[in-house]
Formats: C-alpha cells, sequence, structure tokens
C-alpha cells in the first residue's frame, strides 16, 4: 500500500487509483460500506453526475474542506455548512436541515425548517439540484 495525498489533503492507494478517487467522484473501494448508508447525486447544474458519499448521524454539506459533502465549483454554496443531511438510524431515512442565512429549496420549494426526504425527492443549493439514494438492507 502506497498513501498518497491530493492537493486536496485527501489521502489514497496509490497502488489502487491513478488519482484521488474523492476528487474524481469515485467511491474508494476500501471505504467502509456499513457506514455508507446513501448517496447524493447532482443531477443538473456544473457537478452534474458527480455522487458523494453520506454516513449515519449528520453530513454538514458546504464548499470548504471540513464538510462532510463538499460541493465544489458553485460561489452560491455557503463555505460552512450550507445544509445537512441527516440520517436516522432508526427509520432509515434522511431528513434536510436548512441552515440560517442559506438558501435551500427542496422540490421547488424554499426550505424554512427540517424536512422528510422522500423517495424521488431533490433539492437544490446554489446553481444545482442533487437527488438523494438511501442505501437499504435486504
Amino acid at each position: 500500500m502506497r498513501l498518497k495525498q491530493c492537493p486536496n489533503k485527501h489521502f489514497y492507494d496509490e497502488d489502487i487509483y491513478n488519482e484521488c478517487p474523492f476528487c474524481n467522484g469515485e467511491f474508494p473501494k476500501e471505504l467502509d460500506l456499513q457506514e455508507c448508508v446513501g448517496i447524493i447525486e447532482c443531477i443538473f447544474g456544473d457537478n452534474k453526475g458527480k455522487k458523494y458519499i453520506l454516513h449515519k448521524g449528520i453530513n454538514r454539506i458546504g464548499n470548504s474542506y471540513q464538510m462532510d459533502v463538499r460541493i465544489e465549483n458553485d460561489l452560491l454554496v455557503t463555505h460552512d455548512n450550507h445544509c445537512s443531511l441527516i440520517f436516522d438510524d432508526n427509520k432509515k431515512r434522511f431528513s434536510i436541515v436548512p441552515s440560517a442565512g442559506t438558501v435551500t429549496y427542496l422540490n421547488n420549494e424554499l426550505l424554512k425548517r427540517k424536512k422528510i426526504i422522500r423517495e424521488n425527492d431533490t433539492f437544490r443549493i446554489g446553481r444545482s439540484d442533487y437527488k438523494v439514494v438511501v442505501f437499504t438492507e435486504e
């Protein structure tokens, strides 16, 4: 295993990947899938097609390196916690929570408080639309 750090400070195994899988939107093969409970996928905007991993608990979304989900190339997404997706492990579902002073839409309606995300819901932050895919146990 040859550990390498990309310019964005992500670490990855250079024996498995030619370039950083986090920056490319690929899912790392060594990821602990038990902690991965879903993804969000950009369905409209500059990052269309890019997928982001979601874990149990709170997933903070913004354009900072400290965010759980880092949205790049969109200056309308706030640096620190534009909104959060919270996974309820008991009910196996996500809720979306806007942060103060930000603009977040759920199904084309301005989000003012916490709401449960249902199948086929989309949300918009910045100039992009996203959908949530929840991994279910079968």
